[in-house]
């Protein structure tokens, strides 16, 4: 944690291991060394840099090298206080998340309120207009910075992700749910083939789906769908990541994912206004991925106990026509046993190249093709 790393004293023996100008250039940080063992364990916000890591090992003539992940703005900071003696590295460093949380979720205060305070404070809070533009979630979606010198879209989901993660840290069975969902939500864009500006509308919509809705319930398509205190609970929080949000520039499609999460591909969800496709896609997707991250890491949801994946793909399929979209929890199913319809496709059959303007369409056709 960037706690344990502000705190930690790393001798010169350690440091030695990993060269001033490698650990900036790679942002690799040594934290422990074994001499008994010739281990060595670092922090890295990049733990898939393997080509940086082996060069390590065989540079330090390490038999072991452990990896751990912390954030980059701490391991930039612990590299500055140990190798450039800047003492004030981490006050620097804890002074811009406590801005940048304030600035972003000037609501909140840094800590959760209740849902009555929440309400109060979104009726007399005097919002004023944020300076992040999510302009790149459509005309950057690359991941390049935007010429007016609005953020990327990468930084900006990272941004979200960050604030959102302090939000639920305060709650066990929370921790790290919508990092999931958005994870899940990404992959299911990404198959049923949406480009990336309404991939990054549909992520972000997976960051802010439970922002001002940390009451006693979780509210999931599932459990709203089966529980009459989940519904109202959810009637009363509809609208409540678009009211703290507004000022944010963000996609109108990223809002209407949220607040059609909870509809019924029968028609007798909330709101209430769309049955099936005319669902919006983005409400679709996240009420699947919200309630399969649910499912498989919250031990209070509706089963009182943590689901395997396969078990939890299972509740989704029970679901399917009355819930959810059937082709979707399909895919998704696809998707998450790693049973990829392109790699069934080109097995030892002929390729088929389908082109049309849909990507709903063609994913359905897809399937069946995979059914036959």
């Amino acid at each position: 944690s960037t706690e344990k790393l502000a705190k930690a004293d790393i001798d010169r023996l350690t440091l030695d291991k990993v060269p001033r100008k490698f650990a900036e250039q790679h942002q690799i940080f040594p934290v422990l060394y074994d001499v008994d063992t010739n281990a060595l364990s670092v922090v890295t916000p990049d733990p898939n840099n393997l080509e940086a890591l082996r060069e390590l090992q065989l540079a330090s003539n390490l038999k072991d090298l452990r990896t751990f992940v912390a954030r980059p703005a701490a391991v930039k900071a612990a590299i500055s206080k140990s190798y450039g003696g800047d003492i004030h590295a981490f006050g620097t460093l804890d002074r811009s998340a406590h801005q940048q949380f304030s600035s972003m979720l000037n609501v909140y205060e840094r800590n959760l309120l209740s849902d009555e305070q929440i309400a109060r404070d979104l009726v007399d809070s005097n919002f004023r207009e944020r300076t992040l533009s999510a302009e790149s979630l459509s005309k950057n979606a690359s991941g390049r910075g935007s010429p007016a010198g609005g953020v990327t879209t990468d930084a900006y989901l990272e941004t979200l992700n960050v604030l959102v993660s302090l939000i639920e840290n305060t709650r066990a069975d929370l921790r790290g749910h919508s990092s999931h969902v958005a994870r899940l939500s990404r992959k299911l864009c990404e198959r049923v083939g949406l480009g990336p500006g309404e991939t990054g509308a549909i992520v972000s919509a997976a960051y802010l789906h439970d922002l001002g809705k940390m009451g006693a319930y979780h509210l999931t398509a599932l459990n709203v769908s089966e529980y009459e205190g989940h519904r109202v609970a959810a009637e009363k929080t509809l609208t409540a990541p678009r009211r703290l949000m507004e000022g944010c520039g963000l996609p109108e499609s990223t809002f209407a994912a949220v607040e059609a999460m909870y509809e019924r591909y029968d028609g007798s969800g909330l709101p209430g206004q769309s049955r099936g496709k005319d669902i919006p896609l983005g409400g679709r997707l996240l009420s699947i991925a919200d309630t399969f991250a649910d499912l498989t890491q919250n031990p209070r949801n509706p089963f009182r106990k943590i689901l395997r994946p396969l078990e939890a793909c299972d509740v989704l399929g029970r679901y399917k026509e009355t819930i959810f979209d059937p082709n979707l929890v399909d895919l998704f199913k696809l998707t998450i046993t790693g049973d990829d319809v392109k790699g069934r496709l080109l097995g030892d059959r002929r390729l088929a190249l389908l082109v049309d303007p849909d990507p709903e369409e063609t994913t359905v056709l897809e399937l069946r093709m995979v059914q036959q």
